[in-house]
């Protein structure tokens, strides 16, 4: 119960910051650059809640590819092969003339369901793979947002235990980024390792084109 009500929180906290500060960069700005700030966060918003349906989709079915149109800023995919931070994320990042939130890091914006989202462990069953975020930063050219997927692992909780995991690759193998087009296609489905509660852990493989 504890987990579930700082998630709510979150949630209530990031939508009220996100309102508040929409409102206050308002005053004093010309309606068409307001309204130009606010329809780019809300059209990536959007499409980053799309990519993750697709993969999810596309991971269940165990079959399938589809073709995305990016509609503002640049995709970028980090593989869980490569040794970075993000690894096995995919990240919208556009750039902006007024903020819609400062120095943000990491607000969660939905995906998971209402349990520990900072957790590399969800629950099979219970939990959603993918956990999305929000981060800002004041860049040279403007300010900067980024919208973030991140895959984990879900486990079972009961017998037989078994985990399972979406794992992104790249046409590559390394970190790519592109504009313009993506496509998400079901690559293949193996049992790798042992999971996080000490069964087998079944991988799916997603591949992420730009």
């Amino acid at each position: 119960m504890k987990a579930q009500v700082s998630v709510v929180s979150v949630i209530l906290i990031s939508g009220i910051v996100i309102s508040l500060v929409g409102a206050s960069f308002m005053w004093g700005m010309p309606m068409v650059t307001k309204r130009t700030v606010v329809t780019e966060y809300t059209s990536a918003e959007a499409f980053i809640k799309k990519v993750n349906d697709v993969i999810i989709d596309i991971a269940n079915t165990g079959a399938g590819s589809e073709t995305l149109e990016i509609p503002v800023g640049s995709i970028k995919v980090t593989p869980e092969g490569v040794e970075d931070p993000d690894r096995n994320s995919i990240s919208l990042d556009i750039i902006t003339d007024q903020p819609m939130i400062f120095n943000a890091s990491k607000i969660y914006l939905g995906g998971a369901g209402f349990e520990d989202v900072t957790s590399e462990v969800g629950v099979y069953g219970e939990a959603s793979p993918g956990v999305i975020t929000l981060s800002t930063a004041t860049v040279s050219t403007g300010y900067g947002i980024s919208l973030n997927i991140h895959y984990r692992e879900l486990d079972t909780k009961t017998s037989p235990l078994k985990g399972y995991k979406i794992v992104l690759t790249t046409d590559s193998g390394g970190i790519e980024t592109g504009a313009g087009k993506m496509t998400i296609s079901f690559d293949k489905t193996y049992t790798s390792g042992t999971a996080q509660n000490g069964g087998p852990l079944v991988v799916t493989e997603i591949k992420v084109s730009i």
